[in-house]
């Protein structure tokens, strides 16, 4: 056997010899050696670093022995805190104390020098008072919940401040977008603060505080009616009807400037509006009374010319006599001085409460003017000569004003009209635009524009909700826009240039008569869109060849006006109006006309100057009283037979129009039975309007 190339000796295996051990000699070569005779660098010392070498069984079990027995050095709680005074012990932090750690660090005051972000806000709790305090993304709230008061709180928003109380109720101040810097600034007091549309109350006077005090300054240039102001002096003034006028004069009370009997001699004493006098204490009464200086109330005319003058009658123009006497037969109301100047005439008075009436129509008036006359309600200037008109001094109780018949081209007033009117009348003038800045009083019940110069109308102007009556016949409107308020009554629309209709503006009101006659509405297709109220509709006088009403005609009409169009073809069924009482459809073409749809309600029927050919009579309506078929063709020869519907008439003395029809009823059954009821048979056209 061969024992090179690591192989063991035979005979060593054989040798029965103890304390031996197998070793690699420094050949390679396996061979048996005294463990006594080990060599410290053959073996893996465990500090050894030398790659490839082994531990023996004895090492191993030290090795193992020390893992089992080793310390390590923990933390305490003091040694974990990140503070300067703790040095680098190399100490192992346990996961206990990392958790107390942290609980410390939370604990403590800190300096945040970098950017924190949290994603779902901050919020602060203290469970001892039941406070909160949330930082959100949009808002900060701090809220206090307590268990027998309920849950208050705060909520500052980007531009809002919100308070909520317990009640459920809350308290939101938002500011209006300023277009300039605000300051508010509360005093060091204590009171409540009033807002918008609220009435200001002052808190009870003390024996130390008063309710109000109106500090010194300067007043307003122009008088405000209502306010109450304090000048520099200190000095009270209140303001009625455009007269400011003292309240009181420092520690004395009210300064009166002397005795007179009324206003004319105080204002000949040169007294000034606002002065205080005192009326003169009668043999009847000892009371004595004290009077305010008010200015005079004016009237100034122009006329077209000095010939005006003798055409009213007045003997003596510089007598306001003669003039008081002119304004009587007028319904007019007196003045006390009169002033002429040419063709101008200026009138006063020294007690304006007396004026309420001005009746100045058809006097060839080319201007006028109105100062201090508050009292006035009623002016008529109609029928002059009026090219221009000034509204903005009208009286504030105002309520009738009647300026038809002049020739006024525009009337746009930027100041508000008096809120008490109800009627203004502009007919028959040269208005080409009504567009009122601020609007028509809410007050207004009529407005009428008829017989103007108007295109358009309702595009830019709002009319008041109180509105019944509008009248626009004889404009040159071909574009009626606007929205119709809900209580109007009247609408009048005929003479102009309208060719369209958008019937869905007057559906929703409470319509009684609609009247678009003489317009160019080639077809009407109302698609159940008229008001169910409207009484009278009025299609008369324009180029219709077709009548649509989609549905039936409202339950409540009792006048359909559709003479002088282009019917050829008209079918009753649309006239089945549950009160419909009168029918006007002469001079059109009808050709062919059958009642049989007709409703019994139906009292007049005119089918006068038509091309109406066969008609058969035999179902009138019962309650029929006045039928016109005038200049017809007709050439039904049933006079004598047709006659049931005589027999069923409730009404007596009706009139029934048949001269120049080819049928003629002279010596029929028809019309003997008629004349038994006392109906006339004439030929002569009915005059419908």
């Amino acid at each position: 056997m061969s024992t090179n190339h690591n192989r063991i000796k035979v005979a060593d295996l054989e040798t029965n010899q103890h304390n031996k051990i197998l070793i690699t000699n420094l050949n390679g070569e396996l061979e048996f050696s005294d463990v006594s005779n080990l060599q410290t660098e053959n073996y893996n010392a465990l500090d050894c670093s030398t790659e490839g070498k082994a531990l023996d069984a004895r090492q191993g079990k030290v090795l193992k022995e020390m893992i089992d027995n080793k310390t390590v050095n923990l933390a305490s709680d003091a040694e974990t805190q990140i503070t300067n005074s703790v040095t680098e012990d190399n100490k192992v932090v346990s996961r206990s104390k990392l958790f107390n750690w942290w609980n410390w660090v939370v604990a403590q005051t800190q300096i945040i020098k970098a950017v924190w972000n949290f994603s779902k806000g901050l919020k602060v709790s203290d469970s001892t008072s039941n406070y909160t305090t949330e930082m959100l993304q949009n808002m900060f709230v701090a809220k206090l919940n307590e268990v027998n008061n309920g849950v208050c709180k705060a909520e500052y928003g980007f531009e809002t401040v919100k308070w909520s109380t317990a009640n459920g109720y809350s308290t939101l101040l938002k500011p209006i977008a300023p277009n300039q810097n605000r300051t508010l600034t509360l005093p060091n007091k204590s009171g409540t603060i009033s807002i918008v549309n609220d009435f200001v109350k002052t808190a009870a006077g003390t024996i130390t505080t008063p309710s109000l005090i109106i500090p010194n300054g300067s007043l307003t240039t122009t008088p405000q009616n209502g306010a109450i102001e304090r000048d520099e002096n200190g000095q009270l003034w209140e303001t009625h009807e455009g007269i400011r006028s003292k309240l009181i004069v420092g520690k004395a009370g009210i300064e009166l400037k002397g005795e007179f009997k009324n206003n004319g001699e105080a204002l000949a004493a040169n007294l000034k509006a606002g002065d205080y006098y005192s009326i003169p204490v009668t043999t009847n009464s000892d009371t004595a009374y004290i009077a305010i200086t008010k200015n005079p109330g004016y009237m100034s005319l122009e006329f077209i010319n000095t010939n005006a003058f003798a055409a009213l009658g007045i003997n003596n123009i510089n007598s306001i006599d003669d003039w008081n006497i002119f304004f009587t037969s007028k319904g007019s109301s007196h003045f006390t001085k009169v002033n002429v100047y040419q063709n101008f005439v200026s009138f006063s008075t020294n007690d304006a409460t007396t004026i309420k009436v001005i009746n100045l129509s058809n006097i060839q008036l080319a201007r006028i003017n109105l100062t201090y006359l508050s009292a006035v309600t009623d002016i008529d200037l109609s029928n002059n000569k009026l090219t221009e008109f000034n509204p903005n001094t009208l009286p504030s109780l105002l309520e009738n004003l009647i300026l038809s018949n002049n020739l006024i081209t525009k009337l746009n007033p930027y100041d508000t009209l008096p809120e008490t009117l109800k009627k203004l009348i502009l007919n028959n003038n040269k208005l080409s635009e009504f567009e009122p800045i601020k609007g028509l009083p809410n007050s207004l019940i009529e407005l009428n524009l008829e017989e103007n110069l108007l295109c358009t109308f309702g595009d830019t102007i709002e009319m008041p909700t109180t509105l019944k009556i509008l009248n626009l016949n004889k404009n040159k409107i071909v574009s009626f826009s606007m929205v119709v308020p809900k209580f109007l009554e009247i609408l009048l629309l005929s003479n102009n240039n309208l060719s369209d209709w958008e019937s869905y503006s007057v559906h929703q009101t409470n319509l009684l008569l609609l009247d678009l006659s003489h317009n160019s509405f080639s077809n009407f297709d109302i698609t159940g869109e008229l008001p169910d109220g409207i009484k009278v509709l009025k299609l008369s006088h324009n180029k219709m060849d077709d009548f649509l009403p989609g549905k039936q005609l409202p339950w409540a009409l009792k006048r359909l006006e559709l003479n002088d169009n282009d019917f050829v073809d008209f079918n009753p069924k649309y006239l089945a109006g549950d009160d419909l009482e009168i029918v006007l459809l002469q001079n059109n073409k009808i050709v062919t006309f059958n009642p049989q749809f007709l409703n019994d309600t139906l009292h007049e029927l005119n089918l006068g100057n038509n091309k109406i050919i066969n008609f058969n009579p035999t179902w009138f309506p019962s309650e029929i009283n006045t039928l016109n078929l005038e200049n017809n063709p007709i050439t039904t020869t049933g006079w004598n037979t047709n006659t049931k519907w005589i027999n069923s008439l409730v009404t007596e003395e009706g009139l029934l129009y048949a001269g120049n029809t080819a049928g003629s009823i002279d010596g029929t059954n028809t019309e003997s039975m008629l004349e038994d009821l006392s109906w006339t048979i004439t030929k002569t056209p009915y005059p419908f309007l």
